[in-house]
Order: structure tokens, then C-alpha cells, then sequence
């Protein structure tokens, strides 16, 4: 949830941080019109289509969370939520993305987060604020932390980091944002390649 969620695995409690208004994302919704945009959300342990496609099909299969499909725009700003996802035509995306820039809004932030999808989601949210709520909830130094992403919501993750590791797929600023790039891409198991040859390796030989 672009560090709008943290599950704690030691405790097993979960955290929520800066949600999306209900009014910000029927903002994004009119904003991204011009480009037939399909939004989507996360409710309930569900996803929530406007339109049924290929993608829906395919994100549901992905996430292994509930389809719904309701064809009512307005079932997307019931209630605040983390984040707001947006499929776009791939061809249209640098287009989507200086438009975007063009119109910014003082409570919200978008930014592509796959080849064919934007996201939107308050501006205060990160994944490094969800990283350092839990390292001082337990005592950790971030500077001990290694942590891997590969596109720009993943890039003050990497920068607050004692490691910063991105992905040989990774947007150029979220290469620029790393400490290393990896070898291999995400299709190609990169992270468990750069795990292994670095850490697990050494471990074993230890």
C-alpha cells in the first residue's frame, strides 16, 4: 500500500497511515478521465473494478484477493482508502504522467508504479515511513536494514537505508536512489540471486 499499510510479523498487529479522502479520490477519478482510465481499489480483502477486462482478471489472479466488479464509479470514493490504481494504455503512460505533473494537488501524489498502472495515494505516505515505524518500534538501526525495490514509490525505502538494492528492471531513479543494482531482473528471480551470492552464501560458509 505504498507504506500506507505496515503488518508487523513479530507482533501480528497491523498499522495504517495516511489514507487517501474519499474527496481526493473522486479528484483522481475526474482528473484521469481524458485517458479512459479503469480505477481500481482495495476493500475488505477484495479488489473493486469499475470496468471487467483482462487486467482485472489477471490483478486478481495476482493479489489472490476476491473480485468484485460493480460498474458504478461512485464505489470508489465510499470511504477513504490507502490508494487509489488507475490501468492505463502503456502507449499513453508519458502523457498520463506529464499530465499528472501538471495538475498537482497539495494533499495527493500519483506515479506509475507498473509499466501500464498509476497510483495515488496522500502525499505523506512512503515505504520508508512505514520501514522506520518499525525499526523504532523494535529497536532496529537502519542502517543495518537492506532493502530491495524496483520503481519510484520504493525510492526513500532505498535511500534511508543502510542498503538500498534495486532490481536490474528498476525505473532509472529508483537505480539512482540505490546503493546496488542487481544482476538479474524480477522475472529472472533477481533478489533471491543477489540474497544467495550475497548473504546466504556467506552464511553457509560461516
Amino acid at each position: 500500500m505504498n507504506g500506507s499499510s505496515l503488518k508487523d510479523s513479530l507482533t501480528q498487529k497491523q498499522y495504517e497511515y495516511f489514507k487517501m479522502k474519499k474527496e481526493w479520490i473522486k479528484e483522481t477519478i475526474e482528473l484521469l478521465k481524458p485517458f479512459d482510465a479503469h480505477p481500481s481499489i482495495y476493500t475488505n480483502n477484495a479488489q473493486i473494478f469499475v470496468f471487467e477486462d483482462d487486467f482485472s482478471h489477471q490483478a486478481s489472479t495476482f493479489s489472490g484477493l476476491k473480485t468484485i466488479v460493480t460498474h458504478d464509479m461512485a464505489s470508489m470514493y465510499l470511504e477513504d482508502n490507502a490508494k487509489i490504481m488507475f490501468r492505463i494504455e502503456e502507449s499513453k503512460m508519458p502523457q498520463v504522467e506529464e499530465w499528472i505533473k501538471n495538475h498537482p494537488s497539495e494533499h495527493y501524489i500519483g506515479f506509475k508504479t507498473q509499466p501500464n498502472l498509476i497510483e495515488f495515494c496522500d502525499k505523506r505516505v512512503s515505504k520508508g515511513y512505514a520501514l522506520r515505524s518499525f525499526c523504532s518500534m523494535h529497536d532496529i538501526d537502519l542502517e543495518e536494514v537492506a532493502a530491495f525495490g524496483d520503481t519510484s514509490n520504493d525510492n526513500d525505502m532505498l535511500k534511508i537505508s543502510g542498503l538500498g538494492v534495486c532490481l536490474l528492471n528498476g525505473s532509472d531513479d529508483t537505480k539512482a536512489a540505490a546503493d546496488i543494482i542487481t544482476d538479474k531482473t524480477c522475472d529472472e528471480d533477481g533478489w533471491a540471486n543477489y540474497m544467495e551470492k550475497h548473504f546466504i552464501s556467506k552464511y553457509i560458509k560461516n
